[in-house]
């Protein structure tokens, strides 16, 4: 039968209209009220099990396919991914373009041709089509339940068998289409929003990098194998998508970032062709709780200038640092962020049949030209979202030859790894490395004033190196140090040395003089017996968000003291380890 059997059998009535996003999985009778449900293509099924007692409809957006020369006729694989419902008429596709001869013997079969019955093209989404049909059976208004790629930007869907897929590529791009649906149909369409599927199984990384001539510097595939090498042996996920001959630079990074929007990866990666990284930054950007954060290095040229702006004045946080622009050669960027964008800006245009979202484009802004990159974070600043500079990060920008820096030293603040170095402290790079464990727990008190207590001092020149580079690096600190041996003579201004032995209850009652610390360091003995007596005494007489840091916890050696910790606080803890196994650290945040 032709679809003009249906003309107004539901007139004023609520059409209630089913996609196939992941909260599909989760829809229940008591989410559809009255009026009639129109299923779309695999939703049938979960609908389907629902036993409503309204009428319900099936809608497939294909009949069949005409495939080889002889025209012969064979059902649409669309068709067979389905369940096809035992009672619920079905309203088919029957455009020549589609194969109009699919199940032609079911008998509640409703057939429609879009340039027939609605004036407009059969290349029309699923989700418009369904819309013009509910106004065709007369429809007052429309609930539209399980489009998550509308209300959640969440671009999954439902499978044949109602499992959730990693993408559903057929959402991208059709807003627009939805869009003039809604317009053509000149009443109320509202997009419900269900409770969000919590399965989320994203993880890893997706590193992309455009690459003009098919080429890449010798220290890009160097850090390259590096990288995927520590990824795999910590049990990450990582994937490659290098585009080659890429003379469109926007074009190729508007395509890796639709291709991870449809992925499995919890991350995308920007990196250029001529940059070269080292593991441990790639690691620790991609480890932060940021969603759009990246790291700046030398324009090639030789007036020692760096690509991307920080905000002025400098805004820091927690070792970052907040900019207005970055560049995407060494960019990471959450999937929380693109599709911030994505929802802010859907605009889109087809490559090789795909809809391609279009958020890199160079743009003319005061008679100037500005980079896709940067017309990129200015769409992104649009939606509200920050973006964040790591800084202590070591990168190489290949040209004629190498550039080489580090944009916290460019700054003249170079990070604590270097300045422990420098000081000839075994907190550095050249021996325990923990400057980076550091400045992620310490950057938050940098422009406070503070109280710092360190047990166990090392001496060098005139004075303690731990202790001048705390100094150093904090610009409003008042330093303690505590030793068993008597180094009283090194005490100066804003910084007050101490003799006493950190298991003895009587000697560490001198600090009670100082008050409360917000950070206190035991670098002393390395025994737990000992360790224990300090913690129990000084991590109460810690501020409220303050930090106790415990350095050289060997494993066998230190164990009980970290059970210690674990069974008698409730704060948060958190243990680093370096290079080396024998060099590991704890903190404990007061709460």
């Amino acid at each position: 039968m032709n679809i003009d059997a249906l003309k107004n059998i539901h007139a004023g009535k609520t059409a209630w209209i089913v996609g196939r996003g992941p909260s599909l999985k989760n829809l229940s009778a008591s989410d559809i009220g009255n009026g009639f449900v129109i299923a779309i293509n695999q939703a049938i099924a979960q609908v389907d099990a629902l036993s409503l007692s309204i009428p319900v409809y099936s809608m497939y957006a294909f009949g069949c396919e005409v495939y080889d020369k002889e025209i012969k006729i064979k059902p649409h694989k669309c068709v067979n991914e389905v369940v096809i419902p035992k009672d619920a008429p079905i309203i088919i596709n029957d455009g020549e373009d589609e194969g109009g001869n699919c199940l032609l013997n079911y008998p509640k079969r409703y057939g429609y041709i879009m340039e027939r019955d609605f004036g407009c093209s059969h290349l029309l989404a699923s989700g418009g089509t369904s819309i013009l049909i509910a106004k065709h059976l007369g429809a007052s208004n429309i609930k539209m339940l399980c489009f998550d790629a509308y209300t959640d930007m969440d671009l999954r869907a439902i499978d044949e068998n109602g499992h959730i897929q990693k993408t559903d590529a057929a959402y991208i791009g059709q807003r627009r289409q939805i869009e003039w649906a809604i317009g053509t149909a000149g009443i109320p369409v509202d997009f419900v929003k269900l409770g969000a599927v919590l399965e989320n199984t994203d993880d890893g990384v997706l590193i992309g990098t455009p690459i003009h001539g098919n080429q890449t510097v010798v220290n890009f595939t160097d850090s390259l194998a590096v990288t995927f090498g520590g990824f795999c042996k910590a049990g990450i996920p990582i994937h490659f998508m290098p585009i080659f001959d890429s003379c469109f630079v926007d074009a190729a990074r508007n395509y890796i970032f639709t291709m991870f929007l449809e992925s499995p990866f919890k991350k995308l990666f920007f990196v250029d062709s001529d940059i070269g990284w080292e593991f441990r930054d790639f690691l620790e950007m991609y480890l932060l709780d940021v969603d759009f954060v990246g790291a700046l290095y030398p324009k090639r040229n030789q007036w020692d200038e760096y690509a991307g702006y920080i905000t002025e004045p400098k805004v820091e946080r927690n070792g970052l640092l907040k900019a207005t622009s970055l560049p995407t050669g060494f960019l990471c960027l959450s999937k929380q962020a693109c599709k911030q964008v994505v929802k802010k800006y859907p605009e889109y245009y087809r490559r090789d049949g795909r809809s391609i979202y279009d958020v890199f484009r160079m743009e003319r802004e005061n008679f100037t030209m500005v980079g896709e990159d940067y017309s990129f974070c200015k769409k992104y600043a649009a939606t509200g979202g920050e973006m964040w500079v790591y800084p202590n990060c070591n990168l190489s920008h290949f040209g004629s030859k190498a550039y080489t820096g580090n944009y916290r030293e460019h700054l003249g603040n170079p990070p604590l790894d270097k300045m422990f170095d420098d000081s000839g402290s075994d907190k550095g790079n050249s021996a325990h490395q923990y400057g980076r464990f550091y400045e992620k727990q310490l950057g938050r008190f940098n422009g406070n004033k503070i109280k710092l207590l360190e047990i166990g001092l090392s001496i060098k020149g005139n004075g303690t190196q731990s202790i001048n580079v705390w100094k150093k690096y904090f610009k409003n600190v008042d330093v303690v140090g505590y030793d068993i041996v008597d180094l009283k003579s090194f005490s100066r201004e804003g910084v007050e040395i101490l003799q006493g032995n950190q298991a003895d209850i009587n000697d560490l009652k001198q600090l009670e003089k100082y008050g409360n610390f917000d950070i206190i360091i035991d670098d002393g003995s390395h025994e737990s017996a000992d360790q224990i007596v300090s913690f129990d005494y000084l991590y109460p007489r810690l501020n409220k968000g303050g930090v106790y840091f415990v350095e050289d916890l060997v494993k066998g050696r230190n164990d009980f003291f970290i059970e210690h910790v674990k069974k008698t606080t409730t704060g948060k803890t958190e243990m680093f380890k370096s290079l080396s196994p024998a060099h590991r650290m704890m903190s404990i945040e007061a709460l």
